[in-house]
């Protein structure tokens, strides 16, 4: 061929850049769809572990058939562009079609899975076996154009031998560096703005736009090749395959563990995993790039690729071993337990970059050991390629199922470096330069594995995005599950076990004899649904969690189902069992079935009579699908007729725009929606129903019937319940109405959850937000009117309480209403003139109200108060507190002790109920009667943050010689010391009391861990306080 010939016949430089560009943008849509298809199909076939995998399994082995298809026949195109640009129209098209073929997907599995109840759902292997299988089905015609789209390319780009190594390796690089493209701006961009069906579309855009481009480029003229080809007798199978396949496999393996370990640190949330795969992706394709420069010659490449693995090993164990250091530095340098996210990215990017890079070099160098002359090219890479992607569906299925649950992290990074570098001395001995320095260092290396301490990632496992790194607990249980990372933690002061997955905070578990001195929200939550269906005989329980709410479940519940999604958190609630203050799982009303929410309620046909629903984070991609309409739709369907579903959501978790969008969510699918925030804190819940009326017309008889339940949430009066509603059904819509709905397609949660965090409403915020848009929604309540205006003057909440003042019918009632409105604001005039109308009512309950309300309106006012006028308002108990506090200034403990009898009658609801267990329990003392005293500790409504009844009962206990509870008791102290205000000097006097207690225990009680830390910890205080 003449010179003129030849320039004709090699792409112009222009050429070139356009195929550049058109791959660039293709790799972007791919990953693109990859984001958008792999979310849809979870919402599916669910988000467990095994259904995740398999989805990419299947997602994966199609492209691995496309390079399969395309390795027989890409050398035998003669306009390989053509045939590109008519893949990428039909990638584009089937993309617009999937939603209709998923729906069709989606019935096929019901049909084969469908079951009457939960328990007959088949096992998870069953089930991840048929999500494969349909997946592939599912994804088989676009995965498998993508799969042809390379080998294509470099087809089209590669015309003589001396640019078939740095060409496919930049053509590589440009495809990979698009995929990362695709990842951030789905995840930062299009999944915001437009959802998951938007993000689609403006990938099958991308995808027409490069089809025309590479059509137009293809109607140039067709280049004639250098000598007219021939059909070359392409070599099946060469020994570098396995060794590709085996890569893949490592890669992906370790692209799982970096993900799972990673994410703990940059927050599991959609905008962690882009960036996480993002980083992944960049490193692919700078390795590729770089490989560009060693593919020569087959011998070069084949010396870069033995290196490239030694390098996987070495920076996969530098990366490893430097992660709790590198979290120990940027703890210090930020002066705190929180780590800033800028801090936390590069330490993602320095030990994922790196292994990334030298996994990059790899494909490009193996390819060009494979081929011998530029025919071969495109039916090599595709032969490559698609070796490479069945190892990552190994690799990929492997580690989630195999390695991370068996061996965890340390033990699978141990087993990826191994296979690193048993594959470097492998392709060593084929023979090549340096060939000895190579196998020294593998040898090398295998020999440092005896040496190097390859210990589990305390400071990632260990580490919060909600509280830093927690230092303060022993790690009792470590697991690295399918889905999470699940520690549990034991706070060794004072005996309680925190569950966290992930980093993030799931449950306190309460041990045995540990006093309920803060009650966890959870278990209130399967009340709210007996609230809601009094006669209801089934529960389905979302998220084990600690078993708190499955804790205290009435014994009216006949069946108890618990959908969990990760079985190492069912592991750990199994290994404190016999410890916990109540073992939910020894109850034999209660099933466990691991499976995801979705899918098990999908695939089942049971109804229920409550459905309560836990999960604890609804910014993370394992949470986030719970809480969208089409999920409600679906526990809708699985009520059975007057059915309550209860939904928990944490205060500091979401703004005020994603509040109303859950209460607008939640309102287009239930005809009647109540809103309460239980007074023990820790998040709203919403009750959610399909029948007419507020559940507190049912709320005398449920806490009646349910005592014992109710009061270990600390509930014990009607009234308690009613004070926690914030608002009913009418109220809600008006306030969420025209706000966006939160549905599978586009989830607020997930791409706005993290983002309000730092800009949460707060609990505080909650209640002021619905005074202020809902002052009276309350159901007509005959209950006792003092004790409810109360419970909503302890939380401010003065608007309700005034409305409701206004609206009671009794003006005794009405005047003592009001005067604890007016004490509640400092105004003691006007409350004594209140209390002194509401003293002259005929009701005795009544008198005693107004008669505790006017001896508190001289008390806080500091005048003083004349107990002559209880005498002649008949008021004998009010008149009897008053006295014994009176007498017990004087110090006349004799004189309060005649009066014990009396005091004895003053039932919870009296205000000065808790005034009096305090004056009673210091009289206890006082007179030595600790018995008495542990008794009087164990009556309902005592105060929990009480710092003087602590160091009674404390006391008590030691005075006794149950060192145990005694020790229980004081480790107790610390957390109500920091939740709590108190005089400096009460609370130096209360921790050298404490001190001085513990110095009395038993030689073999201090030798206990607990009592060494509990010691340690009030010795830290005090050093504080000085």
């Amino acid at each position: 061929m003449s010179r003129p010939e030849r320039v004709r016949h090699l792409l112009s430089p222009i050429q070139f850049g356009v195929c550049l560009v058109c791959f660039f943008l293709s790799g972007l849509s791919a990953l693109i769809y990859q984001t958008s298809w792999v979310r849809q199909l979870g919402l599916v076939f669910g988000a467990s572990e095994i259904a995740v995998v398999a989805v990419l399994a299947g997602f994966m082995g199609g492209l691995a058939l496309g390079a399969a298809i395309a390795s027989r026949v890409a050398g035998r195109v003669g306009s390989p562009l053509l045939i590109y640009a008519v893949i990428e129209v039909a990638v584009a098209v089937f993309a617009l079609l999937f939603p209709f073929f998923l729906a069709g997907v989606g019935r096929i599995q019901q049909s084969i899975f469908s079951v009457p109840t939960l328990a007959e759902l088949p096992p998870a292997w069953q089930g991840g076996l048929l999500v494969f299988s349909l997946s592939f089905l599912l994804l088989l015609i676009p995965t498998a154009l993508m799969g042809m789209t390379l080998p294509l390319l470099i087809r089209f780009s590669i015309r003589e031998d001396r640019e078939m190594g740095w060409k496919t390796a930049v053509v590589y690089a440009v495809n990979t560096a698009g995929a990362a493209g695709g990842a951030l701006l789905s995840v930062f961009l299009l999944l915001p703005r437009l959802g998951l069906g938007g993000a689609v579309w403006v990938a099958a855009g991308i995808n027409v736009l490069v089809a025309i481009a590479a059509f137009l480029l293809s109607c140039r003229g067709k280049v004639q090749p250098v000598a007219k080809l021939e059909r070359v007798r392409t070599r099946r199978f060469h020994w570098v395959y396995p060794v590709v396949l085996v890569s893949g496999a490592v890669s992906f393996s370790g692209e799982v563990m970096w993900t799972r370990l990673l994410s703990q640190i940059l927050g599991g949330t959609v905008y962690s995993f882009g960036t996480i795969l993002a980083i992944f992706l960049v490193g692919l394709s700078i390795g590729s790039t770089v490989a560009s420069r060693f593919v020569k010659s087959e011998q070069i490449a084949r010396t870069a690729l033995v290196w490239a693995q030694i390098g996987i090993a070495t920076t996969l164990a530098l990366g490893f071993l430097s992660l709790d250091p590198c979290m120990q530095f940027f703890q210090n340098a930020a002066g705190s337990g929180e780590i800033p996210y800028r801090y936390r990215l590069w330490l993602a990017v320095a030990a994922l970059g790196p292994v990334a890079c030298f996994t990059g070099a790899t494909f490009p160098l193996a390819v060009r050991v494979a081929v011998r002359s530029h025919e071969e090219m495109a039916s090599a890479s595709a032969q490559a390629f698609s070796w490479n992607t069945v190892g990552a569906i190994l690799g990929a299925i492997v580690a989630g199922v195999c390695l991370l649950p068996m061996l965890r992290y340390s033990g699978t990074v141990v087993a990826m470096i191994c296979v690193c570098l048993g594959l470097g001395a492998l392709v060593s001995c084929v023979g090549g330069p340096l060939r000895k320095a190579s196998l020294s260092f593998c040898a090398l290396g295998f020999a440092a594995l005896f040496f190097l301490p390859f210990q589990p990632p305390a400071g990632a496992l260990q580490f919060s995005i909600l509280s830093g790194l927690i230092n303060d607990y022993s790690v009792v249980f470590y697991r690295v599950g399918r889905t999470s990372n699940v520690l549990l933690y034991e706070d060794r002061s004072v005996g309680d076990w925190g569950l966290f997955t992930n980093g993030l905070p799931e449950a306190t578990i309460q041990s045995k004899g540990n006093p309920r001195q803060w009650i966890p929200m959870a278990r209130s939550l399967p009340l709210f649904g007996v609230l809601g269906t009094p006669d209801a005989k089934s529960m389905m329980v979302v998220g084990l969690g600690g078993g708190l709410a499955v804790e205290s479940v009435p014994g009216s519940i006949k069946k108890i189902e618990v959908v969990e999604l990760e079985p190492e958190v069912v592991a750990a609630n199994r290994v404190v069992a016999e410890e916990r203050l109540k073992d939910p799982l020894s109850d034999p009303r209660v099933r466990i079935r691991l499976e995801d929410a979705r899918s098990a309620l999908r695939l089942s046909e049971e109804k229920f009579d409550i459905v309560v629903s836990q999960p604890s984070h609804p910014f993370t991609s394992g949470s986030s699908h719970l809480y969208t309409k089409e999920f409600f739709e679906l526990v809708q369907s699985r009520l059975r007729p007057q059915g309550s579903f209860v939904q928990w959501m944490g205060g500091s978790l979401v703004d005020e725009k994603l509040f109303l969008s859950l209460l607008a969510s939640l309102g287009s699918v239930f005809e009647n929606v109540e809103v309460y925030l239980p007074k023990n804190g820790g998040g709203v819940v919403f009750l959610a129903r399909d029948s007419s009326g507020s559940s507190l017309s049912n709320v005398a008889s449920v806490v009646g019937e349910n005592r014992e339940e109710f009061s270990a949430a600390s509930v014990y009066l009607p009234e308690e319940l009613v004070a926690a509603y914030l608002g009913g059904d009418a109220t809600i819509r008006q306030m969420s109405k025209g706000m966006p709905l939160i549905t599978d397609q586009k989830n607020l949660f997930q791409v706005k959850g993290t983002q309000s965090h730092e800009t949460s409403m707060g609990l505080d915020r909650f209640v002021r937000w619905f005074a202020k848009n809902d002052p009276f929604d309350l159901a007509e309540f005959q209950g006792n009117s003092n004790r409810l205006v109360l419970e909503w003057l302890i939380d401010k909440r003065y608007v309700q309480a005034e409305a409701y003042a206004q609206s009671l019918d009794d003006s005794y009632s009405r005047n003592n209403a009001q005067g604890q409105i007016h004490l509640a604001k400092k105004q003691y005039e006007q409350a004594r003139g209140q209390f002194e109308m509401g003293i002259k009512s005929d009701d005795a309950r009544v008198r005693e109200e107004a008669a505790s309300g006017l001896f508190f309106s001289y008390q806080r006012a500091l005048l003083r108060f004349d107990p002559e006028i209880l005498r002649e308002a008949n008021v004998p108990l009010t008149y009897a507190a008053t006295q014994a506090m009176e007498r017990a200034k004087r110090g006349d403990w004799e004189a309060v002790g005649d009066l014990d009898g009396t005091l004895e009658k003053i039932d919870i609801l009296h205000p000065l109920y808790r005034n009096v267990l305090t004056l009673r329990m210091t009289y206890a003392s006082q007179t030595e009667q600790w018995a008495g005293l542990i008794d009087i500790s164990k009556l309902p409504g005592r105060w929990p943050d009480s710092l003087a009844e602590g160091r009674m009962i404390a006391a008590a206990y030691a005075r006794l010689e149950q060192w145990d509870r005694c020790l229980i008791q004081l480790s107790q102290l610390p957390k109500v010391i920091r939740r709590t205000e108190n005089p400096p000097v009460a609370v130096r006097a209360a921790i050298r009391n404490a001190v001085s207690l513990l110095k009395q225990f038993p030689d073999e009680q201090q030798d206990l861990p607990r009592y060494r830390a509990l010691l340690s910890n009030f010795e830290q205080l005090l050093n504080q306080l000085v």
